[in-house]
């Protein structure tokens, strides 16, 4: 596949660079082009990545990850608990589990939250 293109049209010193994305389940190359008026940090946020530095980036993260591990700092403590009632919470937003199980104790024995 060819690289993902800009949002521009003036082209102006237009580059191509390579990006490794962090997904929650997976990593993926993508090739990414870039130009003076739209700079690669701003094309990564546009495709739902969030850059690792501002200036050429080369590991970007998906912004579902990020809000996932915002969501584990906000749930954290020093047991297992936090880690099962992040990843519950996390599930039960996303749809995977459905509501009726919201409350009961099927995933690590602790109750969902939203």
């Amino acid at each position: 596949p060819g690289p993902v293109p800009i949002n521009c049209e003036c082209r102006k010193n237009s580059c191509h660079v390579e990006v490794t994305a962090v997904y929650m389940d997976r990593l993926e190359n993508h090739l990414l082009s870039y130009c003076e008026c739209c700079p690669l940090a701003l094309t990564l946020l546009g495709i739902g990545l969030f850059p690792a530095s501002l200036i050429c980036p080369s590991i970007a993260f998906s912004l579902g990850h990020l809000l996932f591990i915002s969501k584990l700092f906000v749930h954290i403590s020093p047991n297992i608990t936090a880690w099962c009632s992040t990843i519950r919470s996390n599930l039960v937003e996303r749809g995977f589990l459905p509501s009726a199980m919201v409350g009961k104790k099927t995933l690590c024995g602790v109750p969902a939250s939203q």
